[in-house]
């Protein structure tokens, strides 16, 4: 269950012995007035494109994966599991699966969505021995330009609040700005007998 910090309801869920476990906080960038460089200058040595090909997507699962393993609450899924999940979703479009590469090897990825209510970055992550480097940033900027392109005015994205990786740095720094935070709470039920 998902509540706002300090909520009305905070003290009569801890009293019923719900505890938080976790919180996510929400971004937003309004792409109508948000200047992003044109073209695109990657870093560099770095190389943007959109992923092509299924071994390309392939490429994408396999630095998200790395990138997020340790995380918490990841689970770790083969790529035929994480192409599935993806693919179910109404808003799937591979045009918007995009790699960073350096010096010829895949360093960053993102995914974003853009279902006509609102677009969204589903994944990104850069590995660890790439970061500090502006890539994140710089894939961000490449999708909200697509987005704009394709008639959005907005792009969300709900990111874990203590994310060791400083993600919220980087969508602060590709021009996202916070919107609110939600605590994730849970209750534990003791096993109850017939």
């Amino acid at each position: 269950m998902f509540q706002l910090p300090n909520c009305p309801a905070h003290d009569l869920m801890a009293a019923e012995g719900w505890s938080i476990v976790h919180s996510y906080t929400r971004l937003r960038v309004d792409l109508d007035t948000t200047e992003f460089p044109q073209p695109a200058q990657p870093p560099l040595g770095v190389r943007l494109r959109v992923a092509a090909d299924d071994q390309d997507r392939r490429a994408v699962h396999s630095v998200l994966e790395d990138a997020l393993a340790g995380h918490w609450n990841h689970r770790r899924r083969t790529f035929a599991e994480f192409d599935r999940d993806q693919r179910q979703r109404g808003s799937y479009d591979a045009a918007l699966w995009w790699l960073a590469e350096v010096d010829g090897v895949c360093a960053g990825a993102v995914i974003a969505r853009d279902p006509s209510e609102r677009a969204w970055i589903a994944w990104l992550g850069v590995l660890d021995a790439y970061r500090g480097r502006g890539i994140g940033t710089q894939l961000l900027r490449t999708v909200f330009r697509l987005l704009r392109d394709r008639g959005h005015h907005s792009v969300g994205v709900d990111v874990d609040t203590h994310n060791s990786a400083g993600a919220l740095s980087v969508y602060r720094a590709a021009g996202m700005s916070e919107r609110g935070t939600a605590d994730q709470w849970r209750k534990i039920y003791a096993h109850q007998p017939f």
